[in-house]
This record gives structure tokens, C-alpha cells and sequence, in this order.
């Protein structure tokens, strides 16, 4: 379902429709129900949400994380600096997602809300040194029977 972000850019709904019946087939595979049982009931019984809300969350999601990294080469393609208009005035053009999700990243003020740039640490994780965890107190008398001044003194 992640690679959901690449194909919402279909041109029409009937194309994307072709999916529901696989999504209902794989349920009903998963649940082992029969194929006459609704895709609505099975949808229920697995916790599993419509597939056009589980895209546009993870479209959503995909959005936020990549607002906090301008660098990335997608960004100028999801949050483009040119206006709603021409995506308008010509229909043959596809909107980028944040254009698609205006309304959705409207309601959680995507756009008004300053987001942190994320940064990667210079240390490869690769070169960091294991932590060495010191565990003497653990290992000492038993607790109940043993004054605090002990546990103080061994900290020290």
C-alpha cells in the first residue's frame, strides 16, 4: 500500500477502481470467507480501512515527512511554487499531490504550520561505538533489606 502515492496519479477514478477488487479478493483470501461475502462486512471484521482513506493517509503522511526536508529532489515536484491555475485551466494535467490533498492538508494547517527540517547525524551508524551499560547496582544485595546510603555509596 505504500507505493499507493505513485499510483493516486492516475488520470481517471476508473483506473484506480481496478484496485478495489483485488484489495476485496486479498481480504477475502486472508479471512478465508467465501466470495460472495460483502467487501464492506470483510473490511469490518479485518480492522482494514476503505483503500481510497488508507491512500490519502499515507499520501498525508508522505507529505509531512517530506515538508521537513527541502532538499529532498521530490519536494519541488509535491509543493510546487507555481499556482492552482494551471492545473485548472488545463484538465489534462495532473495536479501534484499537494494540490490533490489541498483540502486535507488545509484541515491539519500543513501549510500554515512551521515544520523542522530533519537532519541526518555525520556519524555513520556503522561507526558509532556500542554503549556500555553499567549494571554493579543492579547486581547488589537485595533492595527491601538494604539501606539507601549503600545504593549512594555505590554509585558514587
Amino acid at each position: 500500500m505504500s507505493c499507493s502515492i505513485v499510483y493516486e496519479s492516475a488520470h481517471t477514478t476508473s483506473d484506480l477502481n481496478l484496485l478495489n477488487p483485488l484489495a476485496d479478493q486479498a481480504l477475502r483470501l486472508c479471512l478465508g470467507a467465501f466470495r460472495t461475502s460483502p467487501a464492506n462486512s470483510l473490511q469490518i471484521l479485518a480492522h482494514e480501512p476503505l483503500l481510497h482513506l488508507c491512500k490519502t493517509q499515507i499520501s498525508i503522511q508522505y507529505c509531512t515527512k517530506l515538508r521537513s526536508n527541502p532538499t529532498n529532489p521530490t519536494y519541488q515536484f509535491v509543493f510546487p511554487r507555481q499556482s492552482n491555475s494551471v492545473f485548472i485551466t488545463k484538465h489534462n494535467l495532473i495536479p501534484p499531490i499537494s494540490i490533490r490533498l489541498c483540502d486535507y492538508l488545509a484541515a491539519i494547517s500543513m501549510f500554515k504550520t512551521r515544520v523542522t527540517n530533519s537532519t541526518f547525524s555525520p556519524i555513520t551508524p556503522w561507526l558509532l561505538q556500542p554503549l556500555t551499560v553499567n549494571l554493579d547496582l543492579v547486581q547488589t544485595t537485595n533492595k527491601q533489606n538494604s539501606p539507601p546510603e549503600q545504593y549512594i555509596s555505590c554509585f558514587k
